[in-house]
């Protein structure tokens, strides 16, 4: 059977779980910002919402309205709790937010943000494990992503990829449908939705719409803000609340609106669409120039001012099962109910390694373009001979394949956090799992292909350049080619977890690698390097990796071939070679650990960029 309504059909929804009545209160709420002027450069205070009282209640979709600037999104993130720097009573149910209240609402941002590589149906079932991987069976969890895709009629596309910019997926009315469903996974009371319908057509503007009113009529409490709305969309509301200049001028039934503005002498034209015509008066372009527009603006406030409808029911209407369910959840944190770190670890590692396998045009793009460069480069220092010429050959061989792996492994790190820190910042501001259980999951779910790379881009070189040695010689360099790779990947997350922009992070990584090609020990020598810059080689993983290829090679050739009487013989051992770059300090093995000291160093302040930069922007 189906559901049709102004010309939109959806499946019909199967009936959810039975979930706690909410009613949300606010009075008197006052957010204001401090904006710095560009004129004065002086810090002033502006006034965002002033003075303003509502309440929502279970069953019911409520929205908010007004002209950009006018303080919608922020109300819903001030009575949603997510921003506490508020002045003002907000209750549910008469009582003031706590942890156990929060657990039972959840937030719909604007921006629909999914891992493009990966289905609907594995999409939801990885968020229930994060969201109720503590309190239900694997069995529960499944059961209840079947029961969520029912809801919101996503079992046609269960098995489709999600999609992005460059992946067709699902359509945009089913991502944001899929926004919906990630959120009432744990079936809350309370659901905050900010610009639904933003982005997408007409059709399935209304067809989000008919979705959001079907999740109020389960009992839900659905507060939403909605820019403009056709006629359609506007006739399914069941509340509206409108501001303007962080005021409110209406809150009560929708239908009701066009009568109230008509009582004030300002009847809405038949045929037009009320919202249209509710902005058209709502709307100041300039206050210094549109005196008319501020007057008719603060007579809707003074009016609403002076009249109070459908005044909020008392909080002593509280239901006394969900007060039960509150005081017993307050002694509990969000830890209770979320899985523990080592399966936050294992949950998002297992996520991360598959949309990183889906992805096969990129991954053979970066074998291609290993394989190539090791081919190309083992042709040119093709089966190198070992005499005073080939001193200068071989070195410059290994040079450049360290130097090859820094700049391969690092450059498509520094995109790696930029490009999924809105999911990121998303996941970890609503509790989903810690920050640290995140970066090592990213770390260890991307070691296959980081060992990989390494292996396609070495070997080929080593087998072409003619290194000899055995095979222990070459275990030894691939150990240290894989540590120099590893470095390098450490350091693209530092870069890409302190600078944080995608157009920005690959110039500053680039600009941070050039010093340590500089100081890697062929361009300039190691004991002539000025004072004031030679802390830069102690740091350099381009230096260490050098230095132990040359140790590792060097150190078992005895003797180099020369002619006296034909060439000048620079060196006539290996020792002598590595005593000409100044490489004798210490052993191939002490270069290895210092690599393995970097690579954590450097990985480790990453991670303090990361957590410090979502720590500022949560608390602002």
């Amino acid at each position: 059977m189906d559901t049709s309504s102004h010309f939109v059909t959806i499946e019909s929804p199967k009936p959810s779980a039975v979930v706690p009545e909410l009613t949300l209160e606010w009075s008197n709420v006052t957010l204001k910002a401090n904006v710095k002027n560009p004129t004065t450069k002086s810090v002033d205070e502006k006034v965002i919402l002033n003075d303003v009282s509502g309440y929502a209640k279970p069953g019911e979709l409520l929205v908010l309205m007004g002209p950009s600037g006018a303080g919608k999104s922020s109300l819903l993130d001030c009575i949603s709790g997510r921003n506490q720097n508020v002045q003002g009573r907000i209750t549910v149910n008469g009582q003031p937010w706590s942890k156990s209240l929060k657990r039972l609402a959840s937030y719909v941002m604007q921006d629909d943000l999914f891992y493009a590589t990966i289905t609907v149906r594995e999409h939801l079932l990885f968020q229930a494990k994060l969201r109720m991987g503590k309190t239900h069976t694997v069995e529960q969890q499944i059961e209840r992503v079947n029961t969520v895709m029912e809801e919101l009629g996503l079992t046609k596309t269960r098995d489709t990829l999600i999609g992005g910019p460059s992946l067709r997926g699902i359509s945009g009315g089913e991502r944001k449908r899929l926004s919906f469903a990630t959120e009432i996974l744990t079936n809350p009371s309370l659901l905050f939705v900010d610009e639904p319908t933003s982005g997408l057509d007409s059709f399935m503007a209304e067809a989000v719409v008919l979705q959001l009113q079907q999740i109020a009529r389960d009992g839900r409490t659905v507060i939403a803000t909605i820019h403009q709305p056709s006629s359609e969309i506007y006739a399914l509301f069941d509340k509206l609340y409108l501001l303007s200049d962080g005021a409110p001028v209406y809150h009560g039934k929708a239908a009701d609106a066009v009568p109230y503005f008509a009582s004030l002498g300002y009847a809405c034209p038949p045929f037009l669409n009320p919202s249209d015509y509710f902005m058209r008066q709502l709307v100041v372009l300039d206050k210094a120039t549109d005196a008319e527009g501020v007057a008719r603006v603060e007579s809707f406030k003074t009016a609403w001012r002076g009249r109070r409808l459908e005044l909020a029911p008392s909080p002593s209407n509280l239901d006394d099962t969900m007060t039960q369910r509150s005081s017993e959840s307050d002694d509990t944190s969000d830890a209770s109910t979320r899985v523990g770190f080592i399966g936050q670890m294992g949950i998002l590692a297992k996520r991360n390694f598959v949309q990183l396998s889906r992805d096969p045009l990129a991954f053979r793009a970066s074998v291609f373009a290993s394989l190539f460069v090791s081919l190309m480069v083992g042709l040119i220092y093709l089966q190198l001979d070992l005499n005073q010429r080939g001193v200068q050959n071989f070195v410059g061989a290994f040079f450049f394949l360290i130097v090859n792996q820094v700049f391969s492994a690092a450059n498509p790190t520094f995109l790696a956090v930029p490009l999924e820190l809105p999911i990121i910042e998303r996941e970890y501001k609503s509790g989903l799992y810690r920050l640290l259980a995140w970066y090592l999951s990213k770390n260890v779910s991307e070691l296959p292909f980081q060992t990989l790379l390494p292996i396609v881009s070495f070997l080929p070189a080593y087998l072409l350049i003619g290194v000899g040695g055995g095979v222990e010689t070459y275990i030894k360099m691939q150990v240290i080619i894989f540590l120099v790779n590893s470095c390098a990947v450490g350091l693209g997350y530092l870069v890409s977890c302190w600078v944080r922009r995608v157009d920005i992070a690959p110039i500053i990584g680039v600009v941070l690698i050039l010093p340590f090609l500089l100081f890697g020990g062929l361009l300039i020598n190691s004991d002539d390097a000025p004072d004031y810059f030679v802390w830069i080689q102690y740091i350099s993983p381009i230096k260490y990796g050098f230095e132990a290829l040359m140790k590792i090679f060097w150190g078992q050739i005895t003797a180099i071939p020369c002619d006296a009487a034909l060439e000048t013989c620079a060196a006539l051992s290996g020792a002598e070679v590595l005593r000409t770059y100044s490489m004798t300090s210490r052993s191939a093995l002490g270069d290895g650990l210092l690599l393995l000291a970097i690579d954590v160093s450097f990985r480790a302040l990453g991670f303090v960029g990361l957590w410090s930069s979502l720590r500022s922007r949560s608390n602002k």
